[in-house]
């Protein structure tokens, strides 16, 4: 009986132990795709091998190999404080906002300049400034933008992505250091005079998170096909881009600063902003420094084939608005004079781009109150989108006078002579020595 009894219970023990294996792997499986869904969402910065690589509007991060630390946007005025980053098989996970830069690239002859626009503290700019070994952050205000530009170069012989950092300021054109800071006994990020034997403390590396694909802009104003001649609307606020034609006059009004873009520079590079007054979505009395004249075209193709529509506009002396080749600039009679206006995400606005910068956009810059470009962040919506209006001329009211026959005369009165018999008056258009009638 006894041995009865032993037996049921192996085999209860049996079946329960076969039940537990057919689990297990169910229980394994569900625990490894859990993992995964947690590890899908982390950003990953991966080497940049070529510097061709990089585009407007990527994040960076700079770091050094050497002493496995990152140039931080954290720091006292003059220098950088190293981070740690977590570096698996050439990409950097998870970066900090202290860490990244927002790249801007422009082109001017045959160098190529690059500005770092810190991530934690966006409108600040790793600068040169004029003080030996600093490697500072300001504004392009406060910088000039005679500090915050640099030249990316590849270092001979390495092949490990390693570059050199240098200010293009020709009195000051040091690289980025790793080193002493001078006077303390810290280790910082700073700027010095490039040594090739020092490549450890000057060679560093970029991880590159490519920019975001911008969203694509569906037109404000589809044209439904129809048999009826259009008439442009050529009063009060534009919204259709077919009431916008080549030579009109317009404001282009930011509506969120209550700020029209004037013709009139701001710190030589930008444009400054003006008061206006409008009254049932129309300007009165805007001064002509706000008006801009629309001239349209398209872009040239290979095939012979009709390009995108491009956009020039042209202050009161015939100069262009142009994007220029510094970064953020505005000026007029620059480089990158054309622009592609596309429908902004706020209703009846526009966004107004560089027509050879994807997603460089003009913005109100309530820092600094005036007007400049930038690459384009939705939560700066309210500044990027802009209201365009037609400008129309106040008519000019006819002047009428009223002479009556002078009994007497003053000096200063204006009078007509006139003869009665003939009934006609002296010209005063004078024709081979003599006043005509």
């Amino acid at each position: 009986m006894r041995d009865k009894r032993f037996f049921r219970r192996i085999c209860s023990l049996f079946f329960v132990l076969l039940l537990v294996a057919q689990l297990l792997p169910y229980k394994v499986m569900e625990l490894h795709a859990e993992g995964e869904q947690e590890g899908s969402g982390q950003t990953e910065a991966t080497l940049v091998t070529d510097v061709s690589q990089l585009e407007s509007g990527d994040k960076v991060v700079l770091y050094n190999p050497s002493v496995a630390k990152a140039i931080s946007s954290a720091g006292g005025d003059n220098y950088r404080t190293p981070a740690d980053v977590t570096l698996s098989s050439n990409v950097v996970v998870n970066p900090s906002d202290e860490v990244l830069w927002v790249v801007d690239i422009q082109a001017a002859g045959d160098k190529t300049y690059y500005t770092f626009e810190s991530v934690k503290k966006p409108t600040y700019y790793l600068d040169k400034a004029s003080v030996t070994g600093n490697l500072r952050l300001k504004t392009i205000a406060a910088s000039g933008n005679q500090t915050i530009t640099w030249i990316i170069e590849t270092i001979e012989g390495n092949h490990d992505g390693l570059l050199k950092i240098t200010n293009t300021n020709p009195s000051f054109a040091m690289s980025m250091y790793y080193g002493v800071q001078p006077g303390k006994e810290n280790i910082v990020f700073r700027t010095e005079n490039y040594d090739e034997n020092d490549k450890a403390n000057f060679g560093l590396q970029m991880y590159r998170i490519p920019k975001a694909d911008p969203v694509p802009t569906e037109s404000p104003d589809p044209v439904t096909p129809t048999d009826e001649p259009y008439t442009p609307v050529k009063e009060g606020k534009i919204t259709s881009l077919r009431n916008l034609e080549d030579g009109d006059k317009i404001v282009i009004y930011n509506k969120a600063a209550a700020k029209a873009m004037s013709s009139t520079p701001s710190a030589e590079i930008y444009r400054d902003q003006s008061d206006v007054t409008i009254e049932n979505e129309k300007f009165v009395n805007a001064p002509e420094e706000v008006v801009w004249t629309v001239n349209i075209s398209h872009e040239e193709t290979t095939d012979g084939t009709t390009g995108p529509t491009v956009y020039t506009f042209s202050d009161k002396e015939g100069k262009k608005l142009t994007a220029g080749s510094e970064g953020h600039a505005l000026p007029v009679d620059g480089e990158n004079p054309t622009w592609k206006i596309t429908g902004a995400s706020t209703p009846d606005s526009y966004y107004i781009n560089i027509a050879t910068k994807e997603n460089t956009r003009v913005l109100y810059h309530v820092a600094e109150n005036r007007f400049s470009t930038y690459h384009y962040e939705e939560e700066n919506e309210d500044y990027f989108a802009m209201d365009l209006y037609h400008y129309v001329e106040a008519p000019v009211t006819p002047v009428s006078y009223n002479y009556g026959l002078a009994s007497e005369l003053n000096t200063g009165d204006e009078v007509i002579i006139y003869n009665a018999a003939s009934n006609m008056a002296i010209d005063n258009t004078v024709v081979n020595n003599k006043i005509t009638g």
